[in-house]
């Protein structure tokens, strides 16, 4: 019953009912009151309600000896969102490095992160202007996929449940079909045709289609998806790509606050961190002048301070008739499965991008390095 419960309960939180997810964390803890998936996310959303009884308890499970790293780290996380709630920003920074120095050492033991940077540079020599003349007309002439794309925490998912909010479209979340095809096409050396390139278009619509069958169009969030915007442009050349663009001190902030899953072994570290918003400023601005489709740029600070007008042109960018619901993205009620879940069941709002500062003091290794990007 343990998982159960655990399992409602994060449903609960993706839907922004805080208090219902609270009870079936509590209801967790009462078949298994050590389980640390329930004990973080109880406690985190507890003590943002009722204060400091839940810190006490995520500190007295951190002195746990036989406490496994994987679940230290999680803790930490909690434990810096629930100080920073209460703008004890020394002893938040403190539990975000910690829990970030933990994840390093897991993932350094995975392989680290320079490979990205091999990655991007390969991508930059591979697509030049030839590589997409020779190759004009292929793929295929279906706009049914809208693409946003962007660094985490730029704003994609505020973007997603605007968009998921209209009649005529739905938002899939974070798909990785497309990954999945460019490891493919990379891994396996693959030359490619002309057919093949359609073949690998109707595949992604086939998955499409699976996931919804009704909706004319059909958001995929996956930010990362910056990285095959030249897959995107052989295989969709009428798609819509939106690509979000956010403070970069901002945006390196919040991933590196955020217990973010998957392959981001950047993240832990603030160099390497804002190395890779150097790599991905370096790509985007390779992609802006080489790519045969347009990449129509979403700026969050824009969003938050304008939303009306923003909106607007969101919806006018897709070809999307205005909705009324598309203007209170936060009343939709669909899951949302990243580290912005919380975000989306609130109004818009604009005091994120300067959180940032009350933190400077500890990321000068990060600043000195954004301050080499041209954004």
């Amino acid at each position: 019953y343990t998982k159960v419960y655990i399992n409602r309960g994060m449903a609960y939180k993706k839907v922004g009912d805080i208090q219902a997810a609270i009870e079936d964390f509590e209801q967790a803890l009462e078949y298994d009151p050590k389980d640390p998936r329930a004990l973080a996310e109880y406690c985190i959303e507890l003590g943002l309600v009722r204060g400091l009884s839940s810190i006490d308890t995520l500190e007295t499970a951190l002195n746990n000896p036989l406490i496994r790293d994987t679940d230290a780290a999680h803790f930490h996380f909690a434990l810096g969102r629930l100080y920073d709630d209460m703008q004890k920003h020394n002893i938040a920074f403190t539990h975000y490095k910690t829990a970030n120095e933990i994840r390093a050492d897991i993932r350094i033991k995975n392989g680290g992160c320079l490979y990205k940077r091999h990655k991007y540079k390969n991508i930059i020599e591979y697509t030049s202007p030839d590589f997409f003349a020779e190759k004009k007309n292929w793929g295929v002439s279906s706009s049914r996929p809208i693409f946003i794309v962007g660094m985490p925490r730029s704003g994609t998912t505020i973007i997603e449940q605007i968009l998921a909010s209209h009649s005529h479209v739905y938002g899939a979340g974070e798909l990785d079909i497309l990954p999945e095809i460019s490891q493919r096409i990379t891994s396996q050396n693959i030359n490619l045709t002309a057919d093949y390139v359609k073949t690998l278009a109707d595949e992604y619509l086939m998955k499409l289609y699976i996931k919804n069958k009704e909706a004319k169009y059909v958001c995929d969030k996956m930010p990362h998806n910056f990285e095959n915007l030249w897959l995107i442009a052989l295989l969709f050349p009428r798609s819509v790509v939106l690509h979000c663009e956010r403070d970069p001190m901002a945006t390196c902030w919040s991933i590196y606050r955020s217990d973010l899953s998957g392959d981001h072994n950047y993240s832990n570290n603030l160099v390497t961190l804002g190395e890779h918003y150097l790599d991905y400023n370096t790509l985007m601005t390779h992609y802006k002048n080489v790519l045969p489709i347009e990449i129509h740029s979403i700026y969050y600070d824009k969003l938050v301070n304008d939303p009306e007008n923003q909106i607007c042109s969101i919806l006018d960018i897709c070809g999307l008739n205005y909705e009324e619901s598309c203007f209170s993205p936060h009343q939709t009620k669909r899951p949302v499965k990243t580290a912005s879940a919380l975000q989306v069941t609130r109004p818009i709002y604009n005091y994120a991008d300067n959180h940032w500062k009350y933190y400077k003091y500890y990321l000068k290794p990060l600043t000195k390095i954004i301050e080499q990007s041209e954004y």
